[in-house]
C-alpha cells in the first residue's frame, strides 16, 4: 500500500532534478481509485515544496469512473483536492 512517506520524497527529488535540467512544467497522472487519494495528496504536497516550476496533477481513474465503486465521487474529490 502506498503511503505519503514513500511517495512524497521520491516525487520531490524527481521534480527537483527536472528543474535542475531546465524543465518549467511537470504534469503527473495520479490514480484516483484509491479511496484515501494518498498519491494525489503526495503530489499536492510536492507542488507546494517545488515552486520553481509549474506542476499539475491529473486525476486518472485506473479502474474507470463508472465501473469502479464510488468512481464519480472519487474523481470529484480529487478535483476538490487539486487535480485537474
Amino acid at each position: 500500500m502506498l503511503t505519503m512517506t514513500m511517495s512524497s520524497p521520491a516525487s520531490t527529488r524527481y521534480c527537483a532534478g527536472q528543474v535542475a535540467n531546465g524543465v518549467l512544467h511537470v504534469r503527473s497522472h495520479v490514480d484516483t481509485t484509491d479511496p484515501a487519494l494518498v498519491a494525489l495528496d503526495a503530489l499536492v504536497e510536492v507542488r507546494s515544496q517545488v515552486q520553481t516550476c509549474e506542476h499539475s496533477a491529473c486525476g486518472l481513474p485506473q479502474e474507470g469512473i463508472v465501473s469502479f465503486p464510488d468512481g464519480e465521487k472519487l474523481i470529484a474529490e480529487s478535483c476538490r483536492r487539486g487535480s485537474m
